[in-house]
């Protein structure tokens, strides 16, 4: 298991920071179309409005070239989020001098002009200008909102456009963006100077459209995410669904607006689904694509598609075209495949990706979450006008006679997209109820589209379209869990079989949204074509410290974190509880750290009176935070621990005992600090506890020892013996001991752990032996023994475990060769036994943690690369 974090050239998380890595291929993996490519600019989403996706006049970077050398340059700090794609124009103006720039725009309505041939090492290394455009709307965390993606704020979530004036005017250079504002809790278009930064004009967005003009634009319930298009001199914003609550989602629809360039007034709005609402434009980002006469086409999300008697469509999951008039838009034609209500039902957005034109052959292509690209006659879509045609193609008796294969009823369509990732491929991820179809279960139930709606082959990156020679194209595509491929275009029609994949060097991991693509060559010879691609990382090395293994109701929580402090939680849900109830499989959440970074390995802690789970840590200036659960509300909450004063050295230990959950911390002069919560009383209350003379110089073990009743506060002084203060709750006294280590001095750390009515303090020594001394209640009597470590010397801490299931007690560790091993004890037969850990070939590092969940008993490490491995066994 790891943690699929990593992006290309988006390194960093949340609010405040995040970073912009520069690698090799920098300012080009996204570049200039055709219409200007001998300035190298970076003006638009994907390249061109044709959204092809190509660069075809790069001369430096060819395969030689980048295999020889490849990986990042430097990296800039920005403050927010980045969900548009950095945009990057040459020879601009700025601060007297003519200088390269890369434009990028944030979450926190930030937007940043670096310089692009300043390779400073230095992160913190200041942009030549920056705004912030006014402070972004939040995005509240509601039990009932599916929205979390994008956290705390929205700003900027879409891509900006840029125009550079015609003829090219390097004075009058212009970047349009759209903000979400908090001060009117609506969208504004802003129009900056390129050189500068400054605001020439901001424009609030307002709009009505459908059927007279009925339907007013509510900025509450919409997001734009779709990238900016310019296309004849207007500027093309489009909206899908923003955060609203489940059961309001009728309440939005697809919006697209024309505004004219320069001043920004609205000249045409249009609304996707005016009757039934739905019909999202999101496109995974991906901007609505324009052909050369001004057409603007775009693929919409879930919805229910109908043609009601006055001619005014809900074209949900389609293809739409509009014609751009001055800036006047119309609906000229749309596609909508068959499986439309299939596509609906399952939550199988046709318009999870975005469309691109091929001009010279008059297509338009794309694909959606089924994985099935469409090749439209961009002049014949779907024959809108001809009413009768539009029945046949789309009656009852189509439908039900569909069984689930590409469903063209004009042009040309077939599966792209397959899952190869085999812990996803061979069973269901996706729930969607077939029964009850309304037309029949005939092709909706059939096993090809099963596959479909249970395998993720969702495509999210808008397909990258190469012409390499007159009427010879390629159109590259990266789906979730699956190869990058290529497909051959002809000129007329589409080779239905790859031509060329990554398969098997670029492994079909888990990996959403998949690929996004572009692609660079210098226009003229095919072989100094490069195909580049940002997908997150199955593999990205990020986790620096634990793991913590946590076991929360019914779920199993694996917690990380990576070197810039951000905290990540991979977790598996049974589906047996609420408010995850009926979810069954794994999720993936980031822990709000409130801008505290993390800088030690994090604690987690269930709190079982409260019924909470807490992600405790220190900041890089020893801070001690908290980020917890609470379970009866389904709310998150952060918190400062009180540390009176006193800085933590070493970890932080996190427990709870009855209705007190406990922050314990060592000082620099070894004394031990307890900050704890009594929720009986609602207080919180702080103490040290007595050492009696004893100073700890090991991080504290804080054990709860049940058949007594008893907190245990336990840790090794500068000469290695081993103390333990704790705290009998029967007769509410402190007490003192020292533990026998029968002359064996412990090496590391000490482990304290409880087995029926024994409780056990574990250490190794210097020769990597495993000793356990261990008070037995119901014969009141201490008792000591060596684990048996089998001729494997321990070179990892030991961590004790109990596997309750199956009765037993494990004393796991890592010894000289990278090998987990495990001795462990079974009380039924009252036999001790001795195992290897299956690593499959990854060496561990540091030391292991074991954990029970019902019937499986885990064991959880990180390797060299930072990456999380979970060896576990099951009972039944």
């Amino acid at each position: 298991m790891s943690f699929p974090i990593d992006a290309r050239y988006v390194c960093r998380g949340r609010r405040p920071l995040w970073l912009i890595t520069a690698i090799l291929c920098s300012c080009l993996l996204y570049t200039t179309g055709a219409k200007s490519q001998a300035l190298r600019d970076v003006l638009t989403y994907h390249n061109d409005f044709h959204r092809s996706g190509v660069y075809s006049t790069e001369t430096t970077l060819r395969p030689a070239v980048i295999s020889a050398g490849f990986g990042k340059i430097y990296a800039r700090r920005v403050w927010g989020q980045i969900w548009g794609q950095p945009l990057y124009v040459r020879n601009v103006p700025v601060k007297g001098k003519l200088r390269n720039v890369v434009y990028v725009a944030t979450s926190e309505n930030m937007v940043y002009a670096f310089d692009a041939d300043d390779r400073s090492p230095n992160e913190q290394t200041p942009p030549l200008i920056k705004v912030q455009l006014g402070d972004p709307v939040p995005i509240p965390i509601n039990p009932d909102d599916n929205f979390h993606t994008i956290l705390p704020s929205n700003g900027i979530s879409s891509t900006p456009v840029i125009e550079r004036g015609t003829p090219l005017d390097p004075q009058s250079g212009t970047l349009y963006v759209v903000a979400d504002l908090v001060k009117d809790g609506g969208f504004h278009i802003f129009a900056l100077d390129l050189g500068t930064l400054s605001i020439r004009l901001d424009v609030a967005v307002t709009a009505t459209g459908g059927p007279s003009n009925s339907i007013r634009f509510d900025a509450a319930r919409h997001l734009n995410r779709p990238a900016l298009l310019i296309s004849k001199n207007s500027l093309i914003v489009a909206f899908g669904n923003g955060p609203s609550n489940i059961g309001e989602h009728p309440k939005y629809h697809g919006w697209v607006m024309a505004y004219s360039l320069p001043d920004l007034v609205q000249t045409g709005t249009f609304v996707t689904a005016p009757n039934a609402g739905m019909a999202s434009i999101w496109q995974a980002g991906g901007g609505p694509a324009a052909d050369d006469a001004g057409n603007i086409y775009f693929m919409t999300g879930n919805g229910h598609f109908q043609l009601n008697e006055s001619g005014q469509p809900d074209l949900a999951d389609s293809f739409v075209k509009l014609a751009n008039d001055n800036g006047k838009l119309m609906l000229v034609d749309w596609y909508t495949p068959r499986s439309r209500d299939v596509l609906e039902s399952c939550d199988l957005d046709l318009g999870s990706s975005g469309p691109g034109v091929i001009e010279d052959s008059g297509k338009v292509v794309g694909a959606g979450k089924s994985g099935i690209l469409y090749s439209l006659d961009k002049e014949t879509m779907g024959d809108t006008n001809n009413k009768g045609r539009t029945e046949r193609a789309y009656d009852k008796r189509a439908r039900a006679q569909w069984i689930g294969e590409p469903d063209c009823t004009i042009g040309q369509c077939f599966r792209i997209a397959q899952n190869q990732f085999p812990p996803m491929a061979s069973h269901a991820q996706q729930g969607c109820d077939t029964s009850g179809f309304p037309y029949g279960d005939s092709g909706f139930n059939d096993s090809n589209w099963q596959t479909v709606v249970d395998s993720y082959p969702h495509v999210h990156g808008t397909p990258v379209l190469w012409k390499m020679h007159d009427k010879s194209f390629n159109l590259y595509v990266w789906p979730e869990e699956d190869y990058l491929k290529a497909y051959h275009f002809d000129g007329q029609a589409f080779q239905t079989t790859p031509v060329g994949s990554s398969a098997p060097v670029g492994a079909a991991v888990m990996s959403m949204p998949g690929g996004l693509l572009s692609l660079s060559w210098d226009g003229h010879d095919i072989n100094t074509a490069v195909i580049w691609a940002a997908r997150p990382n199955p593999h990205p090395g990020y986790v620096v410290g634990g793991p913590a293994v946590s076991v929360f109701h019914d779920q199993q929580h694996f917690v990380g974190r990576d070197k810039y402090g951000d905290i990540w939680d991979s977790f598996y849900v049974r589906g047996d509880a609420w408010p995850f109830q009926g979810i069954k499989g794994w999720q993936f959440q980031r822990i709000n750290t409130n801008g505290h970074p993390a800088a030690s390995d994090v604690a987690v802690s269930v709190f079982s009176a409260a019924d909470q789970q807490h992600f405790a840590y220190l900041d890089s200036v020893r801070r001690v935070w908290d980020s917890f659960y609470v379970r009866s509300d389904n709310s998150w909450h952060f918190q400062m621990i009180n540390t009176g004063g006193h800085t933590p050295v070493g970890g932080l230990a996190v427990s709870d005992f009855h209705d007190q959950e406990h922050f314990v911390f060592r000082d620099a002069a070894g004394r031990i600090w307890d900050s704890f919560y009594v929720q009986s009383a609602d207080q919180w209350k702080f103490q040290q506890i007595n050492t009696q003379g004893h100073l700890a110089a090991s991080d504290i073990v804080v054990s709860v020892f049940s058949a007594a009743d008893q907190q245990h506060f336990a840790f090794l002084d500068g000469a290695g013996r081993i103390w333990d203060s704790f705290y009998a709750r029967g007769d509410d006294s402190w007490h003192f001991q020292p533990i026998d280590s029968h002359g064996h001095s412990p090496v590391g750390g000490l482990a304290v752990s409880d087995f029926y009515d024994q409780q056990h303090f574990v250490y190794r020594d210097a020769g990597g032996r495993i000793w356990d001394s261990f008070y037995v209640r119901s014969a009141d009597q201490w008792k000591f023994q060596e684990i048996n470590t089998q001729g494997h010397p321990a070179a990892s801490n030991v961590f004790v475990s109990v596997f309750p299931s199956t009765e037993q007690q494990h004393f796991s560790y890592i010894d000289g060769s990278g090998n987990i091993e495990d001795s462990f004890y079974v009380k039924p037969n009252d036999s001790w036994h001795h195992q290897q850990l299956a690593s499959h070939a990854h060496t561990p590092l540091g030391g292991i943690v074991v954990s029970a969940f019902y019937d499986q008993q885990h064991f959880v490490f990180r390797d060299n690369a930072g990456v999380l491995w979970d060896s576990y066994y099951a009972q039944t």
